[in-house]
C-alpha cells in the first residue's frame, strides 16, 4: 500500500509541474511586449481639418491643421492660417502625445502647456472636444 501511495505521489507531483509549466506559458505569453508596439493604434496615422477661425475681425483666417501620429508616441503639427486680405502663414512643430483611454494629450516642442482634448474615434473620423468640436478626417 505504501509503495502504491508513493507512486501516486510521485505522478501527481510530475503531473503538477507540468500544469505550472503550461500555466507559466500562458501567462507569459499574454504579457509579451508585441502589445506595446502600438501604443495607441487607433489614432496613428495622419489626420486634419479646417476651420474658420477669428470670424468678424481683422485676423479672421480658414485654418488648415494637420496632426501626424506616429507609433513611437511622436506627433508632428503642420498649420496654415489662410487671411481674408490672402495673406498665408505657416507652422510645423514636433512633441509627443499620449492617450488615456479617451483623453488625448499632446506636448509640443518648446510650449510649456499641453493640449488636452476628449477624442472619439469612428472610422475615419476623429471628434476632438476641447472647447469647440472639431471633427477631423484620416488622411
Amino acid at each position: 500500500m505504501k509503495q502504491k501511495y508513493k507512486k501516486m505521489k510521485k505522478t501527481f507531483r510530475v503531473f503538477s509541474m507540468i500544469m505550472f509549466v503550461m500555466l507559466m506559458t500562458v501567462c507569459f505569453s499574454a504579457c509579451s511586449s508585441d502589445d506595446d508596439d502600438d501604443k495607441n493604434p487607433s489614432i496613428v496615422g495622419t489626420w486634419y481639418t479646417e476651420t474658420t477661425c477669428e470670424i468678424g475681425t481683422e485676423y479672421e483666417n480658414i485654418q488648415y491643421t494637420e496632426l501626424i501620429f506616429k507609433k513611437d508616441g511622436t506627433v508632428t503639427g503642420y498649420w496654415k492660417y489662410t487671411y481674408k486680405n490672402g495673406k498665408i502663414e505657416i507652422e510645423t512643430n514636433k512633441g509627443r502625445y499620449e492617450v488615456i483611454k479617451d483623453t488625448l494629450c499632446i506636448w509640443l516642442d518648446g510650449e510649456d502647456d499641453v493640449w488636452t482634448t476628449t477624442i472619439s474615434i469612428s472610422g475615419n473620423k476623429m471628434t476632438t472636444t476641447e472647447g469647440d468640436r472639431i471633427v477631423w478626417t484620416r488622411k
